[in-house]
């Protein structure tokens, strides 16, 4: 089983600030590609590529979820931090209209994000493009499923940055790798994916894992 994932780190250098000083979504999401993708390159069969190589790098809309399609990507996942209201609170994914299915994972996705976090889930999402009824809002979605191949394509914002809480909670390397662990895990969950060197010893009563 191969699995392929393309992670694309919203944004750019310094872009949306947050309510705490230094925090960048831009900055700390692209931190958080690069763990989640050492995170999720330690199960077998899962390769990663990202939309951008270096922070400053700002690829359009379209060329990021074209890349998924381009690079032939089961999961494309677009990092996000959100921003409303200081009292504004929870995790949210946004799944794209035209894949009704990837809901079980998005939901497994943000509840495990929503309980390190300790906050809440606020759901998976789907958003319309005004004035249509089959047409995403979010750019980045309408050009992750323009073929077919792409099955799961996912925003994922991970709290609010404009919350003193959750901001302070992102801006923290250490949290950022707990949160790519964790993501990485409910896709090894969800595909049945297990850990390099890792050897599967089981009888007919008690399968296991040893590492």
């Amino acid at each position: 089983m191969t699995i392929k994932f393309t992670l694309d780190p919203g944004h750019y250098t310094n872009y949306n600030t947050g309510v705490v000083k230094g925090y960048y979504e831009g900055n700390e999401m692209f931190k958080l590609a690069g763990y989640l993708k050492t995170a999720l390159e330690q199960y077998n069969g899962f390769t990663v590529v990202l939309t951008k190589e270096t922070l400053a790098s700002n690829p359009d809309l379209e060329i990021r979820g074209r890349f998924a399609i381009n690079n032939n990507s089961d999961v494309f996942i677009s990092l996000h931090s959100n921003a409303a209201g200081a009292s504004a609170t929870g995790v949210v994914l946004f799944n794209s209209l035209k894949r009704p299915n990837s809901v079980t994972l998005a939901n497994a996705l943000g509840h495990s994000v929503a309980q390190l976090m300790d906050t809440n889930y606020r759901g998976c999402l789907t958003r319309l493009y005004p004035g249509t009824r089959n047409t995403d809002y979010y750019g980045v979605l309408r050009s992750a499923v323009r073929s077919g191949n792409v099955p799961y394509v996912y925003i994922i914002e991970h709290g609010f940055h404009t919350n003193e809480k959750e901001c302070t909670w992102l801006y923290n390397d250490a949290h950022l790798k707990q949160l790519a662990e964790t993501e990485a895990a409910v896709f090894a969950g969800y595909f049945h994916a297990t850990k390099k060197n890792t050897t599967v010893i089981s009888d007919t009563n008690a399968p296991f894992l040893v590492a």
